[in-house]
């Protein structure tokens, strides 16, 4: 009994070993994101995903669908032909699924998802606001200095930098299922367009507005008996009819695209919460070592944000945190958003 016990607990050890030896975690802070923003106000999340690098190892349908039709429409943008767009579109998906290994039903849905894309990409072309916006580059990225901790470097990548009916201005696609009129109310105190559009004013390019893009995913599925080719072509007949339900959405009464403006207050208030965030961290990195700084129990766990937009994908680490390492298995690393996060890995010189 004994000698199976002691095997297990090798087992379990090497089981341990072998997903953690895959994981680098973030010990050091250089860079402030609007991202880490977010994450801080709940600091135990902040601590599996920007300091342990966890992700979760299945596919996330929305990251996948949202990226891949960031490309496709920013491709629209740059005045690319329809058959270099789906090139485009095709690579990116190949990028994002790459390292998943896929059911057949995920095989089947994501095949659909990439039919309506393609679907609602191609539409997007003959939207009469399309021919007004110039997007002279993609992914524009920006950084600058946060006063507040020196050493430490804003970073953000916009979706892209251009002009919409002849006046500069930034870009931002998102995708979503419910747009409402309060969605956009919310954009008017956003801390990532607003972030952005400080990065470019300390670049000497500033910008007021911001050409806010915002596409409806629709929340229809496969009849019975109906083949993923007539479901296609169902939603690609409804989008012709419907435009403005799928580019703007109805019931949110706020045209395609919705313009920003990005009032000076604004940008300095996103501004001051950056350095505010960067300040906080900063001092947890400062004054706990690196031993302590790797305890889950050391980061403060905000409970009410763990049913927000469903589970938490890191919920099962905090549920069981006394063993939690048994949980590593189901995370693979973070992907680094920006080249100067690999200066804060554990391994970094």
């Amino acid at each position: 009994m004994n000698n199976v016990y002691t095997q297990r607990r090798a087992n379990v050890r090497n089981l341990l070993s072998e997903s953690m030896n895959t994981i680098i975690p973030s010990t050091k802070f250089k860079v402030m994101t609007v991202h880490k923003l977010w994450d801080i106000s709940c600091l135990r999340k902040f601590f599996w995903h920007r300091v342990m690098n966890f992700s979760p190892k299945g596919i996330n349908f929305n990251f996948w669908y949202g990226g891949v039709f960031h490309v496709g429409f920013q491709a629209v943008l740059l005045g690319k032909t329809w058959p270099a767009i789906k090139v485009a579109i095709r690579k990116e998906s190949k990028k994002r699924l790459k390292g998943h290994s896929l059911t057949v039903d995920e095989q089947q849905e994501i095949a659909v998802q990439f039919d309506l894309i393609c679907v609602f990409v191609k539409a997007s072309m003959d939207h009469p606001a399309t021919a007004k916006m110039e997007m002279i580059e993609a992914e524009k990225f920006v950084n600058y200095s946060i006063k507040a901790v020196p050493g430490v470097k804003y970073c953000g990548s916009m979706d892209g930098d251009g002009f919409y009916d002849g006046e500069p201005c930034t870009f931002e696609i998102k995708t979503a299922t419910q747009i409402t009129a309060s969605y956009f109310k919310a954009l008017d105190v956003d801390q990532q367009v607003h972030s952005y559009a400080l990065g470019m004013r300390k670049q000497g390019k500033p910008r007021d507005k911001c050409c806010y893009l915002v596409f409806r995913k629709t929340q229809k599925r496969i009849k019975k008996g109906q083949t993923p080719d007539d479901f296609v072509a169902e939603i690609k007949k409804d989008v012709a009819a419907r435009p403005n339900f799928y580019f703007g959405g109805d019931e949110s009464k706020v045209s395609f695209p919705y313009v920003l403006p990005l009032g000076k207050h604004t940008i300095n208030d996103a501004g001051n919460n950056i350095e505010a965030g960067a300040w906080l961290l900063n001092q947890i990195y400062s004054n706990l070592s690196e031993r302590s700084l790797l305890l889950p129990q050391n980061w403060v766990a905000n409970t009410r944000q763990c049913f927000n937009y469903g589970r938490c994908p890191y919920f099962q680490l905090c549920h069981n945190l006394k063993r939690w390492e048994l949980y590593t298995r189901f995370y693979k690393q973070r992907e680094m958003l920006y080249t100067k996060e690999e200066t804060e890995l554990q391994n970094a010189k």
